[in-house]
């Protein structure tokens, strides 16, 4: 079966005319086609990229259940989004509709001092509360709605919850995240940084002659490769994202 137009010209401008017509109908359904492709093959937008963005996101926040995130939450930064993020995201609770916060429960939460100037007296208090909360099990294990959760149980409810943050130490996330994660589920993360890069030193007492024979043996570890081979065994490589359309992502609606 064939079909042309409903009409028929003789003249040379009105086959002209239709010729054209047909090119640019063929340009108009390529560009078309060609946009469709794109749009599948384009990466979905993160707009959450920033500490800020997440403190005003929907989503829920947990912290690896260790000293040191307590000490830093809770006694040391001065970080106000820091700050803030603690006190909007980790002592509020969401709502059971998930609507709104609700302050949690007093004696699960440990409420930031590093706003308030503080004797040493009380610092030292501040510590063993720390300890104290860390040892006697306010996780996950224990109460789910303390927000601090042990690694593997953070790392679960990421892949189970589209809607939840994990801070967790990444030498122990990238473990869990080879093992238990899709292809699709390591592309879709986002990697927000908290903790500010630190330069770790050797503290040596002043004058020390120490201080030369420390340096060169730091130097000459990194020099043969001994300090980059610990960081391999100790320390999990960031699992690689592998680019791959499913069948699933290939929907088109009208």
């Amino acid at each position: 079966m064939s079909a042309g137009l409903t009409f028929s010209t003789r003249s040379f401008s009105g086959r002209c005319i239709v010729t054209t017509s047909l090119l640019f109908s063929f340009a108009i359904y390529q560009f078309y086609s060609a946009s469709i492709v794109g749009t599948l093959l384009m990466e979905k937008p993160k707009t959450i990229r920033t500490l800020r963005d997440l403190i005003h996101s929907s989503l829920e926040i947990g912290i690896e259940d260790i000293v040191y995130n307590r000490d830093y939450f809770c006694v040391r930064t001065k970080d106000p989004d820091a700050q803030e993020l603690y006190a909007k995201k980790v002592t509020s609770m969401p709502t059971a509709d998930g609507t709104g916060f609700v302050d949690a429960p007093p004696d699960n939460v440990v409420l930031p001092t590093s706003i308030i100037p503080m004797t040493e007296a009380q610092k030292a208090k501040a510590y063993r509360d720390i300890l104290h909360s860390h040892e006697t099990g306010a996780h996950a294990k224990t109460n789910e709605a303390s927000n601090w959760y042990e690694p593997e149980y953070g790392v679960a409810k990421i892949k189970k919850d589209v809607n939840f943050a994990f801070h967790v130490d990444v030498a122990t996330a990238y473990k869990i995240m080879a093992d238990t994660f899709t292809e699709k589920e390591i592309c879709d993360l986002t990697e927000i940084q908290l903790f500010p890069p630190q330069k770790m030193v050797s503290i040596v007492q002043k004058g020390s002659p120490l201080r030369k024979p420390i340096t060169y043996g730091l130097r000459r570890v990194t020099e043969v490769g001994l300090m980059d081979y610990e960081h391999k065994i100790w320390h999990s490589p960031r699992p690689r994202c592998v680019k791959q359309l499913h069948t699933d992502d290939l929907r088109v609606g009208i």
